[in-house]
């Protein structure tokens, strides 16, 4: 069960979550300490040992597991995340592939600095094609998903990953929060809403991006469990 906003802080379950199988390969909660003032991002390996009815999973597997036996996802998530984490919840989205793209995309796209390498993978049964070239650069929703969903050459696989993806996020917030874009948020949940599932309210949003406007997209800090 949710619980109240309590002591300034207020944490958000932010999942991604890939719509064939439901794997939630993305696992993030975000912190605003109204009181200090400070942000803070940490994201749950995807490998994280779970247990759900007796049963032994990775974190990863808890959302479809749950789909497909028939008890409460959503719940059933928060509850494995907060009892891993020992943080409560009081907001969660689950955002899919195709939310994230239509996201980045109706932000403007993202000024990104690729690796010198670039980024390049296919794989037909995902449905991934990631193609980015190296350097300083405006990534639309594509590049930007198969940014955050790459790991093929990473010597630190998905750790390596969650290390981009909270990068990602941070440039996102820097890049994207301010006056002009909060004032979008309607008009982009509503291309956004059939694929993304959520307890947040439009103006829930609002609100919220107003106060992390007012703590300061600089003041990020980023974890890993």
């Amino acid at each position: 069960a949710l619980i109240p906003v309590s002591g300034g802080k207020v944490n958000f379950l932010v999942v991604g979550a890939d719509k064939v199988g439901y794997n939630t390969d993305t696992i993030m909660v975000a912190t605003i300490n109204l009181n200090e003032p400070k942000i803070s991002l940490m994201s749950v390996p995807r490998d994280t040992k779970a247990r759900v009815n007796g049963h032994t999973m990775k974190i990863n597997a808890v959302y479809s597991y749950s789909k497909n036996t028939g008890i409460p996802a959503e719940e059933t998530l928060i509850e494995t995340v907060s009892s891993i984490t020992g943080i409560g919840i009081n907001y969660y989205a689950i955002v899919d592939t195709t939310a994230f793209r239509e996201i980045v995309d109706a932000l403007g796209g993202i000024e990104y600095n690729v690796r010198p390498q670039g980024y390049y993978y296919n794989d037909p049964l995902q449905d991934l094609y990631i193609n980015i070239p190296g350097g300083k650069q405006i990534l639309d929703g594509k590049q930007a998903e198969g940014l955050v969903r790459f790991r093929h050459d990473y010597a630190r696989a998905d750790l390596e990953r969650v290390e981009i993806q909270q990068d990602v996020i941070k440039e996102l917030i820097k890049q994207k929060l301010n006056i002009k874009y909060i004032s979008k948020v309607p008009q982009i949940y509503k291309t956004v809403s059939d694929n993304v599932i959520s307890n947040l309210k439009v103006g829930d949003i609002a609100d919220y991006a107003r106060e992390v406007l007012s703590v300061g997209t600089e003041n990020i800090k980023t974890y890993t469990m």
